[in-house]
């Protein structure tokens, strides 16, 4: 979450009965739990063109808490994932595996998942340990989508690498296209044509950042160009100068 809100690219957080029609990514961080009917929901988004990321203790249990018999099965997402999953290893506080992604190096933390590949790309596998060697990262398609396991928790660095990338690829809409500065949210609202987008300060002091195009600053009626200083604990709202 903490990648999208820096981006300034919005996020719904939702649960497992709601319709994922009309996203471009799903996103379902350790979902242990699934729910009947949720692996039919994500088949079909996937299948149709959207964009799935799972990780590592996802799909273990049905709505009563209970295993699923086996672990290469429909139930457990197998199909759209390409994989299935035979062990998964805890790591000790402050103990590390490691993986590499597009020449950078990465530590995995805590919960490392010792999977089998049947029909997915492998992008990055572990460095260390008896499992070294097999996939820490992978996709798969599956219909006119495709579908990633992340297979470790990884650090921060790690998820802002790979959502960048997958925020490009699918063309994520962003508030404002400008790097946002650490302790302020932009967001936005929209109806229509009608675009407002709202810069917060969570900091004491004054911030500042890079305007991608002149705004109307609706509060004040102030034309911004260039840049925008906002107070702290301050908060503008703006609208392109061409809705305004």
């Amino acid at each position: 979450y903490r990648y999208f809100w820096q981006k300034g690219i919005p996020v719904d957080v939702v649960d497992s009965t709601y319709a994922f029609s009309g996203y471009r990514l799903v996103i379902t961080p350790m979902l242990y739990l699934f729910r009947a009917g949720i692996q039919e929901k994500l088949r079909a988004f996937v299948r149709a063109g959207g964009t799935l990321v799972t990780t590592c203790f996802t799909g273990v249990v049905d709505a009563n808490d209970l295993c699923f018999l086996g672990e290469d099965t429909p139930e457990k997402l197998s199909d759209v994932l390409g994989l299935w999953v035979e062990e998964i290893d805890s790591l000790y506080d402050g103990e590390r595996n490691h993986m590499t992604w597009q020449g950078e190096t990465y530590p995995l933390r805590q919960l490392c998942e010792v999977v089998h590949p049947t029909t997915c790309e492998v992008l990055a596998q572990y460095a260390s340990d008896f499992y070294a060697g097999m996939p820490a990262l992978t996709r798969n398609a599956f219909g006119q989508g495709q579908a990633y396991r992340v297979c470790a928790m990884a650090d921060e660095a790690f998820y802002a690498a790979f959502y960048e990338q997958l925020a490009q690829q699918l063309r994520l809409a962003r508030a404002m296209v400008t790097d946002v500065p650490k302790g302020v949210s932009v967001t936005w609202r929209q109806q229509g044509t009608e675009k407002r987008i709202f810069v917060q300060n969570f900091l004491e002091q004054p911030a500042s950042l890079t305007l991608d195009q002149s705004y109307r600053d609706l509060l004040t009626g102030e034309i911004c160009m260039g840049y925008l200083s906002v107070a702290g604990y301050g908060f503008r709202v703006l609208t392109p100068v061409a809705n305004a």
